[in-house]
């Protein structure tokens, strides 16, 4: 027997057992451990291509690679600039249209 201050009383304590909170604790713990080893385990693919297929680079094609590196990052510059230039001749023709001759 216990005594309860906040009822000021004895009681019986008792352990409620939950077989449910069991159950999904254990499926929480084998689910995660599944997607773990699925995503270990899982064949790595191209995320433009969806495909696998694969090969080493050769040592010629490092070259290769920084140059085309370098392209995209030029064209992205450059793409830039021709965002910008839009847009300036965007604020250019509004305040255009707002002068009165």
């Amino acid at each position: 027997m216990k005594y309860c201050k906040n009822g000021r009383q004895n009681f019986e304590p008792n352990e409620k057992f939950s077989i449910g909170w069991v159950l999904i604790n254990c499926l929480w713990i084998i689910g995660g451990s599944f997607y773990i080893l699925y995503f270990v385990l899982k064949e790595k693919i191209c995320p433009m291509f969806k495909r696998d297929n694969f090969e080493h680079m050769r040592s010629g094609d490092k070259n290769n690679y920084e140059h085309m590196v370098n392209r995209m990052k030029a064209e992205r510059k450059s793409e830039k600039e021709r965002i910008a230039l839009i847009n300036a001749m965007k604020s250019y023709a509004k305040t255009k249209a707002k002068t009165v001759y």
